[in-house]
């Protein structure tokens, strides 16, 4: 199967803009989203009572990282996607995993690799062992890996993965604008920040995976939606 990536340009005459320029005061973002990421936790651990499971130790890296490939699990997938996705992300990572963190989050795992097979291995267990989607849990989520990017410097690319829960996003619409507006001061400021989404598309017209993506594109940064759907 071909892979292509529609990369999406956001004009200031098609959404309108919710962001600061690139200045000082982005810094203030930075550091006030950070802040939220010990309540965000908290917040995950007593609503669902979810810690990621244990998994294997994974090698210690010997030689500093040049980026940072990060990968959140917003709900199960089903084993034949989950190959394939682990295989995408192969591909993505390439010759120059001895130089790239690469971090899996989701609801079954939360780990960081430095070995290219340890990253697959877990990446599949993260893939097929993750909660049912629930949206508050997965803005959660998002909300906390926000906070672990902005936490170093190193240019990083994104993996959104999972179906999104048709629920009332309203609720969770601030959420997201906070998670849109931090990464979009990161990458002005601090370090470059790519997005790809591997949401499958909805059947619903005006979906909530619709607005998701929609508020997603807020930041200003780059996203990708990967064409690949399932079932």
């Amino acid at each position: 199967m071909n892979i292509r990536h529609n990369t999406i340009h956001i004009s200031d005459d098609q959404e309108p803009d919710f962001l600061p320029p690139a200045k000082r005061s982005n810094w203030l973002i930075v550091y006030a989203f950070m802040g939220l990421l010990g309540i965000t936790g908290l917040i995950l651990i007593i609503l669902y009572r979810q810690v990621p499971k244990k998994s294997a130790p994974v090698a210690k890296r010997t030689i500093p990282a040049k980026r940072t490939v990060f990968t959140s699990v917003l709900s199960p997938v089903d084993t034949t996607t989950a190959q394939y996705i682990v295989e995408d992300m192969r591909r993505v990572i390439g010759a120059d995993s001895a130089v790239t963190n690469m971090v899996i989050s989701g609801t079954a795992i939360y780990k960081r690799c430095t070995s290219l097979h340890d990253f697959q291995t877990l990446l599949f267990q993260a893939l097929v062992g993750a909660e049912p989607e629930n949206l508050k849990r997965q803005m959660l989520l998002l909300s906390h890996v926000a906070g672990v990017i902005m936490s170093d410097m190193l240019p990083t690319q994104l993996f959104i993965i999972g179906r999104i829960a048709e629920e009332n996003f309203a609720s969770e619409e601030k959420r997201l604008l906070g998670f849109a507006r931090a990464l979009g001061a990161r990458n002005e400021s601090l370090g470059k920040v790519e997005i790809t989404t591997y949401i499958p598309r909805s059947a619903q017209p005006n979906s909530t995976r619709d607005k998701v993506l929609e508020t997603l594109k807020y930041g200003k940064y780059t996203v990708h939606e990967h064409p690949l759907q399932w079932q």
